[in-house]
């Protein structure tokens, strides 16, 4: 699948409910805690449709385009998680995620970006982030949007590891063309939640591993399940 979002976008995370279980929402699912797991539900339309309007008050002005991008974002998730449904995924590069009915649950872990602001080695966790990709690649799907900061996250034992379900590919034409066209340089992860030093460093890193060459050497196509 591509990615749901334009990857410059500022990604959505509302919080805040009723619920005390509710740790976090985004476009997509609603994250309820659970022990040390998270549940993620995914949203209706009505709730994508109220975020949007929320974070862009001037998609209001066009109800009929806001409606479709909502479809398009439920339609997308539900495919997205279909897919990872249908092959099999190390679960350790996955925070262990099992689809349950129309739920995702995972581990729960620190968010990449919060980990990365209260790290005293963040090249070493954007260094981590490098080799976790490039371990999703020999698994045969990838994380699209590269904004790392919120779909990404750190474990307890310091792994990093994808938490985005909803955004990621097992087609490595998808993959290839988003390497191509550096798309982690304009993602908001990178030009928007980093330091100047970080960012630089992160620019280096990536370009330097995030190749077509790199890709298809290290691609591999991930079996189907059952």
């Amino acid at each position: 699948m591509e990615c749901v979002l334009l990857c410059a976008e500022r990604p959505h995370n509302v919080i805040g409910s009723s619920s005390p279980n509710i740790i976090g929402q985004g476009l997509q699912f609603t994250v309820y805690q659970e022990g040390e797991r998270v549940r993620k539900k995914p949203n209706a339309i009505s709730d994508i449709l109220r975020i949007l309007a929320k974070s862009s008050p001037q998609n209001v002005v066009n109800p009929l385009g806001l409606g479709r991008e909502a479809r398009r974002i439920a339609r997308e998730r539900d495919a997205a998680v279909a897919e990872f449904k249908a092959h099999v995924v190390k679960p350790e590069l996955v925070a262990n995620a099992e689809v349950r009915g129309r739920t995702i649950v995972q581990d729960k872990v620190v968010p990449l970006g919060k980990a990365l602001s209260l790290s005293d080695s963040p090249h070493e966790i954007l260094d981590a982030f490098v080799r976790l990709t490039r371990d999703c690649w020999r698994n045969g799907f990838s994380e699209t949007s590269f904004n790392f900061t919120v779909n990404h996250g750190l474990t307890s034992d310091g792994a990093v590891v994808v938490i985005d379900i909803g955004e990621i590919s097992f087609a490595r034409d998808v993959v290839q063309r988003h390497v191509s066209e550096r798309i982690w340089s304009r993602c908001w992860s990178l030009t928007n939640d980093l330091n100047a030093d970080l960012r630089s460093y992160a620019v280096d890193a990536f370009d330097a591993a995030f190749t077509v060459e790199a890709l298809n050497a290290f691609w591999a196509d991930a079996p189907l399940s059952g």
